[in-house]
């Protein structure tokens, strides 16, 4: 992605944007492909929407913060409903790195349990039991075992709404 080389007139020159929807649409398309009035923007390996201008290639997202408050954002734009493509600006905050990183949602694919937080402890042999773990202050905790995934979660939850700032859920 480009770096942030474009101009909140120029931005506004070539595109429009709807807060409340936010979709980007073009007013002088940059390229060959687009034409005024289409919709701006495709899909990118991660998920996120990107919107070629001229040579460049700049995050929605980040496009939608300049366009609307006129200045580049300080941080990470986070998702608050962690939609990658709903660019609506009451979606997207301007945060620092770990604060974006505490607003997870759900599990990794790879996550035993699926539930976020919450581990099947393989090493016990009497019991399947099931452990929580948070992240914060740059250690990870344990929040103990658990004879179900569900109570584990709950446990995790519990402890993220007390130390990440960042989370909403």
């Amino acid at each position: 992605m480009a770096a942030a080389n474009i101009s909140v007139a120029r931005l506004r020159e070539v595109l429009n944007y709807n807060s409340d929807t936010g979709v980007f649409v073009w007013l002088r398309p940059t390229g060959r492909r687009a034409k005024a009035g289409d919709i701006a923007g495709s899909a990118e390996g991660r998920g996120y929407l990107a919107i070629r201008i001229q040579t460049a290639r700049y995050k929605a997202h980040r496009l939608a913060w300049l366009y609307h408050y006129g200045v580049w954002p300080e941080g990470d734009i986070d998702h608050i409903n962690s939609n990658k493509q709903d660019n609506r600006i009451a979606n997207l905050r301007d945060v620092d790195r770990s604060t974006n990183i505490q607003n997870l949602k759900a599990a990794k694919s790879h996550n035993s349990s699926g539930l976020l937080g919450v581990v099947l402890d393989r090493s016990k042999k009497t019991a399947r039991k099931y452990t929580a773990r948070i992240v914060y202050g740059g250690r990870q905790h344990s929040l103990g075992y658990f004879n179900t995934p569900e109570e584990a979660h709950a446990a995790y939850v519990a402890a993220k709404r007390d130390h990440h700032p960042g989370c909403v859920i």
